[in-house]
């Protein structure tokens, strides 16, 4: 099972949270790791880290979808600025802000066959495939074109 455990220095482990606690023990759960959150407020902890199916997926139904973009841009402030209340699963990277470093970690987790509209505080951030592609292909071309250029050899009449 997935039980978790919490020990401090110099003392004996103690159940933290059963596996049953936390919904697990079904045939079909699989947990591979965790990640470890020191914190001074367990609350905003459990908020901000807390164990989701889907990273992004702020209304927990699986997904990643405009129902959570729309929450995340409602949490949106800024870098610098404090997470609003209720906000705190949108500060993806758990710096106590929602910015676009956030917004590149929760376009990252989109789970939509479309791309998420974008956000307009955030363009600079996330090029699109389409710039990605051009500037891709363009270099390709160049180091093609020069390495068939250099091996090329000299007709001579």
């Amino acid at each position: 099972a997935a039980d978790v455990f919490m020990v401090a220095p110099g003392g004996a482990p103690q159940l933290f949270a059963s596996a049953a606690g936390l919904g697990l023990g079904a045939s079909g759960d699989d947990i591979d790791a965790l990640d470890i959150y020191p914190c001074n407020n367990a609350t905003q902890c459990a908020t901000t880290h807390s164990i989701r199916r889907v990273a992004g997926d702020f209304d927990d139904d699986g997904d990643v979808d405009e129902d959570d973009r729309q929450f995340f841009e409602d949490c949106y402030r800024g870098e610098g600025e404090p997470t609003p209340p209720g906000c705190e699963p949108a500060d993806m990277d758990g710096d106590g802000d929602v910015d676009c470093a956030d917004w590149l970690a929760f376009v990252y987790a989109w789970t939509e066959p479309e791309a998420p509209a974008g956000l307009d505080q955030c363009t600079a951030y996330i090029p699109t495939v389409s710039h990605w592609g051009v500037t891709i292909a363009a270099i390709g071309l160049l180091i093609a074109g020069t390495l068939v250029l250099r091996r090329t050899p000299a007709v001579t009449g």
